[in-house]
């Protein structure tokens, strides 16, 4: 039975990706999408690609960015499944802290959350305090722990872990993720049929 399980946030709770998003709701950039999916699938180091989003994306309001964050479209029964089991469930994303704090509160999991901590200075983000490494994660949890990903920065998350899940339904995973895997959930009906026997 597994203690502890640890999910992503972009296009694996949410159904898409969170920067891109608030790039082109925000300001109108629609380059952020490309700049991600690079990053997602292993063309461009998180710890390069990341930062330089994060500055496109200076000029808006932390405040703004975290009601698009909590507006995003979310796997509904995933999210339900979070609420059910919220005392084993965690998130992990290298998204900032502030942006995804209300998000984090409305799902039941305030505190239970692994992110990058922002530098904020009146109301907007400056800079980047700590980016997380997601390799540490599984090490701090009770275990065993079953993580879930879809992206390259996913990757140490799921080598750490007990049980290491890829999940497909936003975009097709990288080959190297999904080798690495060892269980691979194609849509939100078969990763929660692996969650559900996992908790038992």
């Amino acid at each position: 039975m597994i203690a502890s399980f640890v999910f992503d946030l972009d296009s694996t709770v949410l159904r898409g990706e969170l920067l891109p998003a608030i790039g082109e709701a925000a300001l109108g950039d629609r380059a952020l999408g490309g700049k991600t999916m690079e990053s997602v699938m292993g063309q461009v180091p998180f710890d390069r690609s990341f930062p330089a989003r994060v500055e496109r994306l200076r000029s808006v309001p932390v405040a703004q960015a975290a009601e698009l964050a909590r507006r995003l479209p979310r796997y509904e029964e995933l999210c339900a499944f979070l609420r059910r089991n919220r005392g084993q469930c965690y998130l992990a994303t290298g998204n900032l802290d502030v942006w995804i704090a209300p998000l984090a509160r409305e799902l039941g999991l305030e505190g239970h959350v692994f992110s990058s901590v922002a530098q904020v200075e009146a109301g907007y983000v400056t800079g980047i305090a700590s980016l997380l490494e997601k390799s540490t994660v599984p090490t701090a949890l009770p275990r065993p722990v079953a993580a879930v990903g879809d992206g390259m920065n996913d990757l140490p998350m799921l080598l750490h872990a007990d049980v290491g899940i890829a999940f497909a339904a936003s975009h097709p995973v990288p080959p190297v993720l999904a080798q690495a895997a060892d269980l691979m959930a194609w849509d939100e009906p078969s990763l929660l049929h692996i969650l559900e026997s996992l908790r038992c």
